[in-house]
């Protein structure tokens, strides 16, 4: 499929500079229709990553009505405001999530430095206790 747009690209250009009118119209058709094909997989791509994004952190979408459209082979696509939406809920629920990681870090950091500090004082009083023997 690449191959071939790319191939088609060459071509158009090609008969844009040494084609008849007819011809350079035609280059510019195709060439416009593969921009079209091109931007539509872009998007496709930003909108299957963003969705396997909310999969991931586990963020529902079916909740909102406002932020679907359908193109026109009948595929659902997220509009601007749906994009803008998703990417605001990612971002709280990352935030949440760190937010969390943060806390458990706080908490953990102290005990394990407290037992680490209290295998050193009792490794300490053995050695101390055996010398004394």
């Amino acid at each position: 499929m690449r191959l071939r747009r790319w191939r088609t690209s060459l071509v158009a250009i090609y008969l844009l500079k040494s084609g008849t009118a007819k011809e350079r119209e035609e280059a510019k058709a195709l060439l416009q229709e593969n921009e079209d094909l091109t931007n539509d997989n872009i998007r496709l791509i930003r909108f299957t990553q963003l969705l396997e994004d909310c999969i991931d952190y586990d963020i529902d979408l079916s909740d909102y009505d406002d932020i679907w459209e359908v193109d026109e082979n009948g595929r659902r696509h997220l509009n601007a405001k749906g994009r803008a939406t998703a990417r605001k809920l990612l971002h709280d629920e990352k935030e949440l999530r760190f937010a969390n990681t943060a806390r458990w870090v706080k908490l953990l950091v102290p005990i394990i430095t407290g037992i680490a500090g209290l295998l050193g004082i009792i490794t300490g009083l053995v050695a101390v206790l055996q010398h004394k023997k």
